[in-house]
């Protein structure tokens, strides 16, 4: 059975909100195939994320993947909800939005399968780049969690994410994880760019709503001209 996890998120945490942004075609999708997708971090553009990237038995000197093999898959999410820095980090063309959910609904989404050995979710811990060298050097693909604990771990020129993470620990040969999700019970508010033109915002609240979304859909008001009194 799939053991779920939070790590480093207090209780009072655990329903508090979390966000992520990401590509106005991508939440489309998300919305019309009901399906969450979490990637290796070798993936990310950060070579630093490739020290904990699974499980693979990389140390070896094997680098396909074999579904005997447990992989470690992750995806990202935020604690910050009013961030200049996020917006133009994960949204550089204007075209993304901002989902808001939950950590404790985000584990839940994650389905308890045969392939799934673990799930967690957890904030980042920003450290220097020499404890994550040192934590690399002595961490064992064996151990599902202690690879988990690792992977939640970054570099200090990051701080300003204030990330928290999904992580998935599945046997297969898949390069990204897929599975079905609900995302009337995951996503209850989404937010479009603060820049994104009127007639954009306009026909892409309309796309979202045919696809089913019932819950709040807003325009980030994050650049908004203040109103002198």
């Amino acid at each position: 059975m799939t053991s779920r996890r939070f790590i480093r998120l207090r209780a009072s945490q655990r329903d508090s909100s979390i966000y992520r942004i990401i590509p106005a075609d991508r939440l489309l999708e998300l919305l019309e195939t009901r399906s969450g997708v979490l990637v290796r971090p070798a993936k990310w553009e950060d070579p630093w994320e490739s020290l904990f990237d699974a499980t693979r038995a990389v140390r070896s000197g094997s680098t396909a993947l074999n579904p005997s093999h447990p992989i470690l898959y992750s995806q990202c999410w935020t604690r910050q909800y009013y961030s200049d820095a996020m917006w133009r980090a994960y949204s550089p063309t204007r075209d993304g939005v901002r989902i808001r959910s939950t950590p404790r609904r985000l584990l839940e989404s994650v389905p308890t399968t045969r392939d799934v050995d673990a799930a967690v979710i957890g904030r980042v811990r920003y450290v220097s780049e020499r404890l994550l060298l040192a934590t690399a050097s002595g961490s064992r693909p064996s151990d599902a969690f202690r690879s988990c604990y690792a992977a939640l771990m970054k570099r200090r020129c990051f701080a300003f994410e204030s990330e928290v993470r999904l992580i998935v620990i599945a046997r297969g040969n898949q390069k990204l994880y897929r599975y079905t999700l609900d995302p009337a019970q995951l996503i209850d508010q989404i937010m479009l760019h603060p820049l994104m033109t009127t007639a954009r915002a306009r026909a892409l609240r309309a796309a979202i709503v045919a696809r089913g979304f019932l819950g709040a859909v807003k325009r980030s008001l994050l650049y908004s001209a203040p109103q002198l009194t």
